[in-house]
């Protein structure tokens, strides 16, 4: 997946306290190389502007590259191109530095943070020696090696080795805690938007239960009407021969029309709650077995038939 820089304002605060504290470093470096080489042959001459001249590139080119971070606009990290562009005119600064005074070799140890804040770890294969082989010169690997003192050469490698295993470290260790806060803030996240969903699904639920029940009155009164439309049909065929058995079916079905107009009474929404078990032992009005089987319910005892 490739890989596209996030605002800077999703950062951690970490990569802004290390941009602090390489403009301390640096302000302590230069300041300490100005001073080491004005003793040697003076500021106040065109040597000593030329170096001040390139003190103030590097400062620029420095904090240039950690705007971003600093300034909280912009993208970070930023292209791997443009930080090695970085790095090669700071590069040249220092080489044109560093005779001047041995305290300018610093600057190299401000690069090496650039590129541990800023480049990918499996893309430090390029600057990460190239620095450390210059800064092993100011340090005075070189000349233990050509004088054969093994003993200092051994003890100035160890130094050298460090150095990426020190901010191999701390980048891992930043890293981690960056991940840590962004999951911290996404559970976070995720836990408000199911405190802000649940009472929708809660009243979602509530709709979908009234939507059923209502189903269910629609059904019952369709089984109702299918009664009382076969009931009536019986009472037409009973008015002339039999007027007690029609005023008694009649007498019922104002009965059940009755018990209909209670049970969707506003306020009233179980309608299964009145309603009697059948033999499958699932609930049904009293004349739905009836109206399916098109056959009227036996009559209560006493009722003439």
């Amino acid at each position: 997946m490739a890989h596209h820089p996030s605002p800077v304002t999703h950062h951690a605060s970490w990569r802004r306290h290390f941009a602090v504290f390489w403009d301390a470093f640096l302000t302590v470096a230069i300041g300490a190389g100005l001073f080491d080489a004005a003793r040697h042959g003076g500021l106040w001459n065109a040597r000593g502007l030329w170096m001040l001249l390139l003190a103030l590139a590097f400062l620029i080119a420095h904090r240039w590259l950690w705007a971003p971070v600093r300034h909280a606009r912009g993208e970070w990290p930023p292209s791997y191109r443009d930080l090695l562009i970085v790095l090669a005119v700071e590069y040249v600064l220092v080489l044109a530095l560093a005779p001047a005074s041995g305290w300018f070799a610093l600057l190299l140890l401000a690069m090496l943070g650039q590129v541990a804040a800023a480049a990918p770890i499996r893309r430090w294969w390029l600057p990460f020696p190239i620095l450390l082989l210059t800064l092993a010169g100011p340090i005075g690997l070189y000349d233990a090696v050509a004088t054969q003192r093994w003993g200092s050469a051994a003890g100035l490698t160890a130094v050298i080795a460090w150095l990426p295993l020190l901010f191999l470290y701390i980048r891992l260790f930043f890293d981690e805690r960056e991940e840590r806060a962004l999951l911290e803030r996404d559970l976070h996240a995720a836990h408000s938007e199911i405190e802000r969903v649940t009472p929708l699904l809660r009243r979602l639920d509530m709709l979908q239960s009234r939507e059923q029940a209502l189903a269910d009155m629609r059904d019952g009164m369709h089984h109702t009407l299918a009664y009382i439309n076969l009931q009536l049909d019986t009472v037409h065929q009973q008015l002339s021969s039999d007027p007690a058995a029609a005023e008694a079916t009649l007498a019922a079905l104002h009965d059940l029309v009755q018990q209909q107009l209670k049970e969707i009474a506003p306020g009233n929404h179980e309608c299964a709650e009145n309603a009697s078990p059948v033999p499958d032992g699932s609930t049904a009005l009293p004349y739905e077995t009836a109206a399916e089987t098109d056959e009227p319910p036996e009559p209560a005892a006493g009722t003439p038939a």
